[in-house]
C-alpha cells in the first residue's frame, strides 16, 4: 500500500508558483550578476590584480620610461582608458558574459606576442630655390600639400616583436562567488 499526502496550503502553493516563476525568468538575477563581475572587474584596474589575486607583471623598464616621457599614467593597461571604458555585459535567460570589444582586450587576458611588420615611410620637406632643404636652425622644416618646392626622403623602419605577458582582468573571484550565492538566495526569495 502506498502513502500519499496532499498538501492544501494556499499560502504555500502560492510561493511554488511564485519560485517556478522566478527560475523560468533568469535574466534579471543574470542582469545583477553582470553589474556583480563588471564592478569587481572595474576594480582590478585600480588593483592592478587578476581575479586569483595575484599582481600583474610591472611595465618593461623600456614602455613604463617612454610612458613617463609622454606624460602618460604609468597604470598598467591605462594608456588612454579605452580598454576600462569597453567593459560591458550581456545578460541573456540562462547565462551572462562579461567582456570587452577591443580587439586587443584578449593579448592583455591571456598575453602573447605581437609581431609589428617592417614598413617604409616618406616625409616632405621643404626645399630653397637652389634645391637645399629650408632649414629652421638645425632642424629641416616640414612641407604642407600647398608647397611647391619639396623633396622627399624615404625611411626604411625594420619589424619587430613585443611580449605581452598575461594581465587577466576577466574572470571570477572567490569575493564575486560568493556576492553571486547571496543574489542567487536573494534572488530566489522575491527580494
Amino acid at each position: 500500500m502506498a502513502a500519499r499526502i496532499i498538501v492544501e496550503d494556499a499560502e504555500l502553493q502560492a510561493g511554488l508558483r511564485k519560485l517556478s516563476s522566478r527560475l523560468t525568468a533568469l535574466k534579471p538575477f543574470f542582469s545583477d550578476v553582470g553589474e556583480i563581475l563588471l564592478n569587481s572587474t572595474r576594480d582590478r584596474f585600480s588593483s592592478e590584480t587578476s581575479p586569483g589575486g595575484e599582481k600583474w607583471a610591472p611595465l618593461s623598464k623600456q614602455y613604463a620610461s617612454w610612458k613617463r616621457k609622454k606624460g602618460r599614467s604609468t597604470k598598467l593597461l591605462q594608456l588612454r582608458g579605452y580598454l576600462f571604458g569597453s567593459l560591458t555585459y550581456q545578460a541573456g535567460q540562462n547565462n551572462v558574459e562579461v567582456g570587452s570589444n577591443r580587439k586587443y582586450a584578449a593579448i592583455h587576458q591571456f598575453g602573447g606576442t605581437v609581431k609589428i611588420p617592417g614598413r617604409t615611410s616618406a616625409v616632405r620637406l621643404r626645399t630653397t630655390a637652389k634645391g637645399d632643404l629650408l632649414r629652421n636652425g638645425n632642424l629641416a622644416v616640414f612641407a604642407k600639400a600647398r608647397h611647391k618646392r619639396v623633396t622627399t626622403r624615404e625611411f626604411s623602419h625594420n619589424g619587430y616583436a613585443v611580449k605581452i605577458p598575461a594581465r587577466p582582468f576577466l574572470g571570477v573571484s572567490a569575493a564575486d562567488k560568493i556576492a553571486i550565492q547571496t543574489r542567487l538566495q536573494a534572488y530566489l526569495i522575491g527580494l
